[in-house]
Formats: C-alpha cells, structure tokens, sequence
C-alpha cells in the first residue's frame, strides 16, 4: 500500500492528466480526477503523516482562502457545478500533494518526476504525426466541432485542427507551457543517461515549436540565458564565440524554415508577433479585465461561462484569477508563490527557484496552468516548503 501511495499513483494521475485529451478520444475523459479523489481517500485512511501541519502553513492558508474566494460565486448565482469544477481546479492538485507531503518522504518525487519525462516525448511525438500526417492523429479526436471551425477561420488550415481544440493538451498554451517545463525538468534532473536525456530535450524542443506557442520561446530563451551566464565563466573565449556562431545560425536556419513551414513564423517573425498583437490584442484584454472587474470578482466559473456573458478571455493566470476571485484570490497566489520561492531559497533548491521563476514569468501572460496537465509541477511547488527538500534541488554539471 505504501508504494501504490507514495510512487505508483502519482504517476498514474499524472500520465492520465498530461494525456486527458487523447484518453477522452477513447471514452475515459478526466479519468485523472477520479484516481485523484481514491488516491486522496486512501492518504487519509491509510497515510501515517510523518511532519507537522505548521510546516506547510501558508498551503493550507492558501488553500482556505481560495475556498473562500471560490464560492463566493455561489452568491453570484452561478451554478453550483461550475463552482465546484472551478474550486478543484484551483486547489484540487494542491490538496493533493499537501497531504503526500504530509505522509511520504521527498525521496520519491525525483522516481515520480523521472518517471514522467516518456510523457513528455509521447506528447511531442503525436503533435508531429497531428502536424506532419494526421490532424485527427488517425480518427481519435473528433474534427466536426464548433471549436474546430473557430480554429480553421483563425490560423493556417494545415494546422487548424492541432492548434486550440484537438491537441493532446486541448490548446497550444498548455501545450507550449508543458514543453517547455518538460524541458528544464529533463536538464534538471541527475542520473539520466545522456542519450536518453537528448533525446527527451529534442523532442520537447519540437513539441514546443509545434505548439507554436510564443511563451514556449521566451520560458526557453529565459532558462538557456540563465545557464548560459552561469557557466561563462568556466569557458575559454574560443568555445564563447563558437556558441554565439553555432547560435547565429541556428536563428538565420529557423527564419529560412519559417519561409516554408508557416507555423514557424508564429513565434519567430516579428512582423507576425506584432501582426497578431494589433489584431488580437492581450494588453487590451489585460486592461479591460482590471478597469471592469469588481474587487471581489465574478465568482469561481465565470471565465467559464464567459461565452454567454460575452466577456473576453483572460489570456493571464493571475488576470484569470482577478476576473473570477478578485483582489483576495490574486493576493492569495502572490503570497503562495512568495512563499514558495523563499523557501526554495533558504533551501538552495535550485531546480524549484527555476521552475518558480519560469511559473510566475508565464502567469503574467498565459492562463493554460490550470489545465490538469500541470498537475506535477504543483509537487514541485508544494514540494519546496518541505524542510527536507528532494537531494536533485541543484542542477547537474552536466
């Protein structure tokens, strides 16, 4: 019972989460939920908890106060379904991994962690066969949908049915998001054969670009800047520039492939960056939730349900947030992660430090972290206020 608990599940509920979209192709849709409440009942009913609650004070505040927030759309009349759809979204994944935390040692979540970059390279390897052979990835997920039409008038046709409804992931943030995480995870992570390891980093690399997903770019770009100044010092001047030029061309080779390949252009060009900004513009949505958004929000759901009410998409986390919790839900995350970051740093935790710079960087501007298929990456986050912190905190040498 103590390894089913401890390993096993975990990483059933994470491949059943990352794989949501292409296991509700074959009837099994949010199976994850299901394992997650068994997997909860069990912890509760069969868990020793081994820590003390007070180390893990600002979680359950967090998660208290969020509950809060959440029905308040209660009050508001929305329904009680989508509330409750909403709350568990926001502190189901949390709860969760509060009460592992209470019951196991850190020493499984590297096992846990390692176990799941194969999901990372099955995920990249169907968005290659959606892009390059199969949209429907071969009649599994369904293309006669309002939200495929909606896709086919927005962007290239060939890429109309992988871009929002019909990836693994259901959109091309999550997806973006997800590689890029799966990236940094498979640097980060000691004791991985080097094959294996660059095999995994590619694959997450063409996965991220496949998303076409600008926040893939700059999470990427952000994370390689920073590995890059911390070992320019360890570097001759010659194996400097050779970086720079091997650098140099890879960017000229990736314009001239967006020439041919239109995807690519979408986060490569400039002039199509700008085009999409002035055509669908995310500053004027940002605005336009802050300067219309009462302080206590509209309730949990209500981005939901915004195709009836007719309001814009929140395209931010933390606007997400604002639009449905108001000012106590965004203040509720900002102390969490704040939390979170200067326990990873009394703890010289490296990889969390990272992940929670990459996590706040990418709430600013994309909402796709409460799909289900971030639900491991919570661990690293719930994770760095344990006091015996996982031993892969610092980065490999390698």
């Amino acid at each position: 019972m103590h390894s089913l608990l401890a390993l096993y599940l975990p990483i059933l509920i994470s491949y059943a989460a990352i794989l949501n979209g292409l296991l509700a192709g074959f009837g099994f849709s949010r199976v994850y939920l299901f394992i997650i409440l068994i997997a909860i009942y069990l912890m509760i009913t069969f868990g020793k908890p081994r820590r003390k609650l007070n180390e893990f004070q600002f979680i359950l505040q967090f998660i208290i106060f969020f509950s809060v927030a959440c029905f308040v759309g209660v009050l508001g009349q929305t329904e009680i379904f989508v509330v409750a759809s909403a709350w568990f979204l926001y502190v189901g994944f949390c709860l969760y991994w509060t009460i592992y935390y209470l019951c196991f040692d850190d020493r499984f979540i590297y096992s846990i962690l390692k176990s799941n970059i194969p999901a990372f390279f099955i995920v990249s390897a169907i968005a290659a066969v959606q892009y390059f052979i199969s949209p429907t990835f071969f009649g599994f997920l369904d293309n006669n949908t309002e939200a495929a039409s909606w896709a086919i008038n927005q962007v290239q046709s060939d890429y109309a049915y992988f871009f929002r409804p019909y990836s693994t992931t259901n959109s091309p943030q999550v997806m973006g998001l997800l590689m890029v995480f799966g990236f940094v995870l498979v640097w980060s992570l000691p004791k991985i054969n080097h094959l294996f390891r660059v095999v995994c980093l590619i694959a997450t690399m063409v996965g991220g670009v496949l998303s076409a997903s600008k926040s893939f770019v700059l999470l990427l770009s952000l994370f390689l800047t920073y590995i890059a100044f911390k070992r320019l010092h360890r570097v001759s001047l010659a194996s400097f520039f050779t970086h720079l030029i091997v650098i140099a061309i890879v960017i000229y080779m990736a314009t001239v492939v967006s020439d041919e390949v239109p995807i690519f252009s979408r986060v490569i060009s400039v002039d199509s960056i700008l085009a999409q900004e002035s055509e669908d513009s995310r500053i004027d949505r940002y605005l336009s939730i802050i300067s219309n958004t009462p302080l206590i929000g509209y309730g949990a759901g209500a981005q939901y349900t915004r195709k009836e009410t007719g309001a814009l998409s929140a395209e931010s986390y933390i606007l997400y947030i604002y639009y449905e919790l108001g000012i106590l839900g965004v203040l509720s995350i900002f102390i969490l992660w704040g939390a979170s970051f200067v326990r990873a740093l009394r703890n010289k935790s490296e990889i969390h430090i990272i992940f929670l710079v990459l996590c706040f960087v990418s709430w600013t501007f994309v909402h796709a972290f409460l799909s289900p298929a971030f639900f491991l990456f919570w661990a690293l986050i719930i994770g760095s206020f344990s006091k015996r912190h996982a031993t892969f905190g610092k980065l490999p040498p390698n």
